[in-house]
Order: C-alpha cells, then sequence, then structure tokens
C-alpha cells in the first residue's frame, strides 16, 4: 500500500509539471499571438498613416499649383489696372480748365473698380466651366492626382468671382501582402475678390510722361551710319541739329536766364506756374570741337577727320536725323527734327505710322528733308540715288531738296510746307560757326552797310524760312501723286552762296560683313561756301557779300533757273533811274528788244530798253539775274499813268506773284511749238531732257494744291506748270482758300477763301511747341501753349532756346555716374546716367532693355544688335556695328522709375533726380505712407481658398 502511495506519489509531481510547461506554453503562445496581432495592427495603421499623409501631400501639392495658376491669370489684370489707374491719375478738370491729379483715395477705388471689371470680363474666366476645368487641370503636374472636372462650376457676381467644388483625388495602393487601396480627396472653392488692401499712389503720379513714348531724343542729333546693315526703329524721335540754335546752353552759369510765367485758369483764381532753368541742359561741344578730349572715333568723319560742329562738313550741315550708306525703316507717331532729315550716300529711308499700314498715321516736323551724297553708277550709266518713302503727313519749315543723281521721294500723306517768304531766318550759330556762311549785312535804301557802334548788322538768308521743293539731282524722281494735300507757302532759291560740284569717283564698299570690299563708281556731291567776294582793282580791295536769289516756283527743277538769266547784251549793263528809284539795268539783246512778251513784263514805257537786274560775283564770274522786287517797286511808282504798269499791278498782288506770273509766261513760250522766239535762248523742254529729271509727279486731282509759286511737274515725257493763272489746273492756291483755326496734328484745308499767313504761322507756332512738349498741344489746356508762345516771342529768349530736355529733364543733376554695374536693379533692366564727360559706349550684351540719359554723347559697341527703352543725349547718338533695332517701351521706364521709387540705394535717388517731374521728391517722404507697394502686391492677396475639405474614401 505504502509503494503504492508512493507511485502516485511520484506520478502526481511529475503529472503537475508538465500540465504547467503545456499550460505555459499555451499561455505565451497566447501571448505571443497577441502581441503579433498587435504589432500587425500597429503596422497596418502606420502604414494607413503613411499612404494618408502621401495622398494628402500630393494633392494638396496639386492644389497649390492650381491657386497659382488662376493667381496668374489675377496677376495679369492686377497690372494692368495698376498701369489704368497710373495713366489716368492725372484728368483735365473742364470746372478749372486744367489738369489735377485725383486723390489716392480715389486712386484706389479706379484701380479696385477696373481690376474687378478685368475680371469679370477676361476671357479665361469667361470661357465656361468646361474649358476652365481643362485649364485647371493643366496645372497639375502630378499625374496621380486627378481633377473631377463634372463638378466645377463658375459664379461670377458683382464683388468676387468663385470657381466652385474644385475637387482633387489621388488613390495610392497598399504595399502589404494583403493589398488594397487607399483614396484621399480634396476640395475647396476658390475666390477672386475685389482688393481690401490699399495701394500707395503717391509717389507715382507722374512717371507717366510723353517722353517715355520716345525711343532717341538727342539735342545735337542721330546719326545712323551701319554700311548697309539694316536698322528698324520703333517709336517716337528727336533729334536737332548740332549747329544752330542752341542758346540754352550758353546761359548755363546766368541766373536771370531762367523763364518763369504764372497764368489764371479762365473762370477761376487758380494758377499755374511754367518754368525751365537754361542750365537744365548741359551740351557743351561746340565749345570744345576741337579738342582733343573729342578726337575719337564716334566724332570723325568718313575721311577720318575730326568733326566740328560748323554748319560746312556734310554731317553737321545736315544734322539731325543723319542716314548715311544704311536702309531705315521707322515706325512712329511722332518724328520731330529741329535739322534736317538726311537720306545720304544711296541710303534708303522709309518712315511709317506706328500701325505699320499704309496710311498716313504718323506726323513728321523737320527744318528740312535733303536726299544728297554720292549715288552709284551702274555699267549703263544709270545713278541708283538714296530712296525716301514717307507715309506720313509731313511739316517743313523751309526745303525739301532732292540733290543727288538718281534719288526718289515718294510721299503719301499731307505735305505741309509752311514757310511763307516773309519770314526772317532767326537761326542762332553755335561759336564755331562761320556765321558769314549764314548771314549778311544789313543795307540802307542808299546801298549802304548799316552799323551801330561800328558793328555790323547782320541778317541771316532769307530763303529758311521759304519752304519750296528742289530738284536739283538728275534722273531723280518727285512723286506727290497719292499726296492727300500739298501746301507751299515759299519760294525756291538759287543758292549763290553755296557751290555745288558733282564728282565721278571710284570708291570701296563693303556691303555686307565678311565679304570682299569692291569698287564701285559713285557720282558725289560736294559743297562748299562762299558767302563773300573780294574784288581788287589798282590799290581798292573790295568785299561783297553774295545774295541768295529767290525764283517765281514752289516745286522747281535745275535747269528752270535759266529762264531767270536775262536775255541781255551783257556788255551793257548801266546804271538807271526810273523817278527817284535807282537800279541796275541790261540792254536786252537786239533780236528779243521788241518781243511783246518782254513788253508784257518789262514795258519800255517804263523801263525803256533796259531790264532791272541782280549781279552776282562768284568765284570770279559775274552772274546776272532779272530783279523782279526792284521791277515791281518800279512799276507800281509807273502806274498811276502808264497803261502797262497798271495791268502789272491790277495782275499780281507782289513781287512775288510777279515773278510766278513771269516763269508761267516763258514756260508757256518756251514749250510753244508754234513759236520759235524762244528756241535760241533755251528750249524749255530739251533744257528738262538734258538735265534728265525722271519724273516730278503731282497729283491728278489738283483741287489740294495750294501753293505760293508755280508748280512744275513733268509725267514721263509730258510737262506741266501748275499756276493760279491756268483755271483749267487749279484755282485754290495760296491765298484763296480755308483752314481750321485749331490746327492740331491732324491738318485739314477746305476750299474756302482765308488768310494763308495764318494758317503758316499757327503752323510754326504748332512746330516750336511740338518742339517743346514732345506732342500736340490739347485744345482743351492752352496755358502751356501760351508759355510756349510768350517764350518765342520774348526778346531774350526766342524759338532758339526750345528743346524738350528743358522740359522733361534736369541734366544739371548728373554729378555721378551710374552704370549697370553699380546698379543693379531687380528687374534687370540696365541704366545709365552720365555726365558725358566721354563718349558713353553701351556694350556688353546682345540685347539690351533699359534707359541710358547722357550729357554728351553715346554710341554702341560692335557687340549689340538691339536697344529698348528710352535714349536721351545732350550731344549726339550714334548708331554704328552692329545694331538692328531700337524700340521705345514706356513700360520699361516706368517700371525703372517704380522700382528707384521704393528703392534706397542712393544711385536709384540720382536717377529720380534727372527727371523734372520729380524734383521735388524727397526719398523720406515715402517712409509711412498708407498703402502698399505695386511691387508688394501678390495673387494671394486677391485670390482665396473656402470651404476647404479633406475626407477619405
Amino acid at each position: 500500500m505504502k509503494k503504492i502511495k508512493k507511485l502516485f506519489k511520484k506520478l502526481n509531481n511529475r503529472g503537475s509539471s508538465i500540465v504547467m510547461v503545456i499550460v505555459s506554453l499555451a499561455f505565451i503562445g497566447i501571448i505571443v499571438g497577441a502581441l503579433l496581432s498587435a504589432a500587425g495592427y500597429a503596422y497596418k495603421l502606420k502604414m494607413q498613416n503613411l499612404n494618408a499623409r502621401d495622398n494628402f501631400y500630393y494633392v494638396e501639392q496639386a492644389m497649390e499649383e492650381i491657386y497659382a495658376g488662376v493667381g496668374s491669370h489675377t496677376v495679369d489684370q492686377l497690372k494692368e489696372a495698376y498701369n489704368y489707374t497710373i495713366e489716368n491719375m492725372v484728368r483735365y478738370d473742364l470746372t478749372l480748365k486744367t489738369y489735377t491729379t485725383i486723390s489716392d483715395e480715389d486712386a484706389n477705388k479706379m484701380f479696385k473698380d477696373r481690376f474687378m471689371e478685368n475680371i469679370k470680363n477676361s476671357a479665361y474666366f469667361k470661357q465656361g466651366s468646361a474649358v476652365l476645368a481643362d485649364s485647371l487641370e493643366n496645372f497639375i503636374s502630378n499625374e496621380t492626382v486627378v481633377l473631377d472636372k463634372n463638378k466645377v462650376v463658375i459664379d461670377i457676381t458683382e464683388n468676387a468671382i468663385t470657381i466652385k467644388n474644385v475637387t482633387l483625388t489621388r488613390t495610392q495602393e497598399y504595399g502589404t501582402s494583403g493589398g488594397g487601396t487607399f483614396t484621399q480627396t480634396l476640395s475647396t472653392d476658390i475666390v477672386i475678390g475685389k482688393p481690401n488692401f490699399e495701394v500707395n499712389f503717391n509717389n507715382l503720379t507722374s512717371d507717366y510722361s510723353t517722353i517715355f513714348d520716345f525711343a532717341m531724343i538727342a539735342d545735337m542729333g542721330i546719326e545712323i551710319s551701319q554700311e548697309g546693315n539694316p536698322v528698324t526703329i520703333v517709336g517716337d524721335i528727336y533729334a536737332a541739329s548740332d549747329y544752330y540754335n542752341k542758346d540754352y546752353n550758353t546761359a548755363a552759369a546766368d541766373a536771370d536766364m531762367t523763364f518763369k510765367k504764372t497764368y489764371t485758369v479762365e473762370g477761376s483764381t487758380e494758377e499755374v506756374t511754367f518754368e525751365f532753368d537754361h542750365s537744365s541742359v548741359t551740351s557743351k561741344y561746340y565749345d570744345t570741337a576741337i579738342d582733343n578730349n573729342y578726337e575719337n572715333l564716334y566724332l570723325k568723319d568718313k575721311a577720318g577727320k575730326s568733326a566740328k560742329f560748323d554748319g560746312e562738313s556734310l554731317n553737321s550741315m545736315y544734322s539731325g536725323l543723319y542716314i548715311d550708306d544704311t536702309q531705315v525703316s521707322i515706325m512712329a507717331e511722332n518724328i520731330i527734327v529741329p535739322g534736317s532729315i538726311a537720306v545720304m550716300d544711296s541710303s534708303d529711308l522709309s518712315i511709317y505710322g506706328k500701325d505699320g499700314g499704309s496710311n498716313a498715321s504718323a506726323d513728321v516736323w523737320a527744318d528740312n528733308i535733303i536726299l544728297d551724297g554720292y549715288s552709284r553708277i551702274d555699267d549703263e550709266g544709270k545713278f541708283e540715288g538714296p530712296v525716301a518713302v514717307i507715309r506720313a503727313n509731313l511739316f517743313v519749315k523751309d526745303d525739301t531738296e532732292i540733290n543727288a543723281a538718281g534719288s526718289s521721294f515718294t510721299l503719301k500723306g499731307g505735305y505741309y510746307g509752311y514757310g511763307d517768304s516773309t519770314e526772317k531766318d532767326n537761326r542762332t550759330f553755335v561759336p564755331t560757326v562761320n556765321t558769314e556762311n549764314f548771314t549778311v549785312p544789313v543795307y540802307d535804301k542808299d546801298g549802304k552797310v548799316v552799323t551801330v557802334d561800328d558793328v555790323v548788322v547782320t541778317e541771316n538768308r532769307g530763303h529758311y524760312n521759304s519752304s519750296a521743293i528742289i530738284v536739283n539731282g538728275q534722273q531723280s524722281t518727285l512723286n506727290l501723286q497719292d499726296a492727300t494735300e500739298i501746301y507751299l507757302a515759299g519760294r525756291a532759291y538759287i543758292e549763290m552762296s553755296k557751290k555745288n560740284v558733282s564728282v565721278e569717283e571710284t570708291i570701296e564698299e563693303t556691303p555686307e560683313e565678311g565679304t570682299t570690299p569692291e569698287e564701285v563708281d559713285v557720282i558725289t556731291q560736294t559743297y562748299s561756301y562762299q558767302p563773300t567776294e573780294t574784288v581788287t582793282v589798282g590799290p581798292l580791295t573790295v568785299t561783297s557779300y553774295i545774295r541768295d536769289y529767290k525764283t517765281g516756283e514752289s516745286i522747281s527743277v535745275a535747269s528752270s533757273q535759266l529762264a531767270y538769266i536775262p536775255v541781255a547784251k551783257t556788255s551793257n549793263v548801266v546804271s538807271v533811274t526810273v523817278g527817284e528809284k535807282t537800279f541796275i539795268g541790261m540792254e536786252l539783246a537786239d533780236e528779243f528788244a521788241g518781243v511783246d512778251f518782254f513788253g508784257e513784263f518789262f514795258p519800255t514805257s517804263v523801263f525803256g530798253d533796259y531790264v532791272p537786274v541782280i549781279s552776282e560775283r562768284v568765284s570770279g564770274k559775274m552772274y546776272y539775274y532779272y530783279d523782279f522786287a526792284t521791277a515791281y517797286d518800279v512799276i507800281k511808282t509807273k502806274s498811276a499813268t502808264d497803261t502797262k504798269a497798271a495791268n502789272i499791278v491790277n495782275s499780281y498782288a507782289n513781287a512775288d506773284e510777279y515773278a510766278t506770273g513771269f516763269i508761267v509766261a516763258y514756260y508757256e513760250k518756251a514749250t510753244d511749238e508754234e513759236d520759235e522766239t524762244f528756241t535760241t535762248i533755251v528750249d524749255y523742254l530739251n533744257g528738262y531732257d538734258d538735265f534728265k529729271v525722271a519724273d516730278i509727279k503731282v497729283p491728278t486731282v489738283t483741287g489740294n494744291i495750294y501753293s505760293s509759286g508755280a508748280i512744275t511737274a513733268k509725267v514721263n515725257n509730258e510737262f506741266t506748270m501748275v499756276t493760279k493763272n491756268d483755271e483749267t489746273v487749279i484755282s485754290n492756291l495760296l491765298g484763296n482758300r480755308d483752314y481750321d483755326e485749331n490746327v492740331t496734328g491732324d491738318i485739314s484745308v477746305p476750299n474756302i477763301e482765308t488768310d494763308a499767313l495764318t494758317f503758316s504761322n499757327d503752323l510754326e507756332m504748332e512746330y516750336n511747341f511740338m518742339k517743346w512738349n514732345l506732342d500736340h498741344y490739347d485744345q482743351a489746356l492752352n496755358l502751356e501753349k501760351q508759355y510756349v508762345k510768350d517764350l518765342v516771342e520774348d526778346e531774350n529768349f526766342g524759338d532758339t532756346v526750345i528743346t524738350p530736355i528743358n522740359k522733361y529733364l534736369i541734366m544739371s543733376n548728373i554729378t555721378t555716374n551710374v552704370t549697370p554695374d553699380n546698379l543693379a536693379l531687380t528687374s534687370g533692366y540696365k541704366v545709365w546716367i552720365n555726365d558725358g564727360s566721354e563718349t558713353l559706349v553701351i556694350k556688353g550684351d546682345s540685347n539690351i532693355r533699359g534707359m541710358i540719359i547722357t550729357k554728351g554723347d553715346v554710341v554702341f559697341g560692335d557687340d549689340v544688335t538691339s536697344f529698348e527703352g528710352l535714349i536721351v543725349a545732350g550731344g549726339k547718338i550714334y548708331i554704328r556695328n552692329k545694331v538692328t533695332s531700337i524700340t521705345a517701351s514706356p513700360e520699361i521706364c516706368r517700371s525703372i522709375l517704380r522700382e528707384c521709387l521704393t528703392s534706397s540705394d542712393t544711385l536709384c535717388e540720382k536717377v529720380i533726380s534727372v527727371f523734372t517731374e520729380y524734383k521735388n521728391y524727397n526719398p523720406a517722404n515715402n517712409q509711412g505712407n498708407a498703402g502698399i507697394n505695386v511691387n508688394q502686391i501678390s495673387y494671394t492677396d486677391v485670390v482665396s481658398l473656402e470651404n476647404w475639405m479633406k475626407y477619405v474614401e
């Protein structure tokens, strides 16, 4: 029994241990399973969280892309609204009759209203929900994110545009063995609302200026010489002569040379003040034209000689817009040249309006138009000269001269030559000019030189203010057939004081870069002044001043001057006295003494056998021309008692008309095949053929031609002289037409009687204002027009002080040079402000955008091909080397000023100080002004996200 108990005792102990082990293992298994299960769940949760975060990140990124994409379109509208506000802040007050600037509050309202108007009318937001949804989808860079385009809806209200239900979805597959997917959805509304911030407009009230419409402004002229490389200019141009009308520079140190006037606005007590200071312009070259400082490439002519502003070398004589052996195309609204537009050396000039069309949508104002220099000669002896095609209204103070052989001038627009032969040339010349080339002594009635305090009184030569068109070049064409209107107030002159010689020679030309120079035969016009003639007879030496001779034509060719040479006995030149008038007389040749033609104009009952003549000795040779002025005076004194004299006075109101009548009658005689009277003098027709004029075309409808003198025309081989005596051709010549009293750029001359002199004076006043203002005056705002009129009429000033640099810039503030090296703008635009001590060479980039303002000269280096912005030079602008385009950009100029106005850089202050409109600008005044600056505006200020939701599907 004890053994059995002992046995069971042993068996029980062993069994408990096994059970305990088994139980323990089972329990541990349960715990491990639970732990493994918990770990699995934890892993699964972590994977879910990871997928959620990844999905949300990608979906949110896509939403941000859509937000930014929509924002980019709103930025465009913000910019347009801002520019619109800037341009319209200055308004004309009908009550005050002056311009006023609206308040900052009103400007902000204008800005916000304009922005909302832009947004609501934007083609982008009006394209419909379906098309807009496609556009939104294009902003998404991650292809796994999907836009639900069917949910997108556009809602446009008065104060907002809402793009509703912009819903994005991204589905992510699990990377576990169990598989599965995870989907994240993000939804929001994109709202574009009216700005709830204020923009600071206070410091930008003046940055919209006429000057920024100009590509180039040069006070001493623009020279374009690229040896055949074409240049395109898009933008307005101002280019003045280098040797006359620079009085504003001579008074730089004179405190009394500030012209200031205050005017009371009509209908109110408000006063408006205009002023300019002569010292604002510093163009000092004429004082040191031969100074070694200016012995450089850019101031030398083709022969390598130092350029002098003397009016004698061709590029000074014809300074203004001087184009040398280059093809130039200009698209502009206003081209203003108080000098010459010179197309030289077989150049090609085309002028269009900015629309680039064939309509005359541009205005061109100039002292002279010149086609000159050398012309190529082909193997058949035909000349190829300079070509000018102008699709614009052309306003010319003096003459259009077609001097080079083979030239061609075509105008499609109105031609207004308003110099009326009655004015004196009132130009003043810089010190380097030999004034004897342009002035003659004043003589009293006894023929003695007038002196004051032993100083000889002089006057400038008379033809500068007498507008005519003169064709001197052989094989040349003057095509006015498509001119809308021709107005010629002046007469042609035979310029005896300037000698012209045509020389045939061979020159080397390199038409294109990299080609071998080739020899070309050319015919070149060369000029030399001979203002005086000195004759020594025994012990006496007498110096006489050569005077230019006025003809009876307003459009003339060189050969027509033969008609003004008396058919007389040069061996019988005597002093003749008729009544109280003494004159030089020449006896007619025997075969013409009894011809009725001469009896009609120089009746023997008045003059006897002699005709009054002008004598000029030039280069040792004596020249004689009919003296119509003296003859008419004598005829008037005899008209009361002499029938033929009375007929002449009744037929011709003055000496100019008398001269025109003579040339017309002479022409009719010379071209009458049945009348052989004049064949021994000059066959007029053969005279033209010998001269080889190609064509002189005038409008076939002559009702829009107004001229003080005869107009010579030749179309093919038929010759015509248009004159008011020929009623079948034209009856409404100068002095017999009407005009619009409020003349602006849109000139219109209806066919009704009026005063031609007044019309010419109005155009002269408009020209003066254009030179000052760079644009036409507003008829509603006459105060500044009156200021310029007072300035011109003041005895201490005159039109010789007028330059737009006086008005828009303060060049005397340039004391520190600014370059892109020391002023790096965040916009990337480049600025040069230069004191002019040396020629400013622009180089370093192929395409340059920015602003250049220098007291002196500026030229582009050979690495520059294009420039966009504004160039202002107190000296000359040289376009040479490889420049292909110059373009004006008001936007670039405004952007530069805005950036400088908000910058703390002291060089930016230098830039601002150059502009007259900011002369009272103080950087400290910008600090603390209410409102943000336009550069701080972002699309996030006007575009918001509303009803933001995210959830998991």
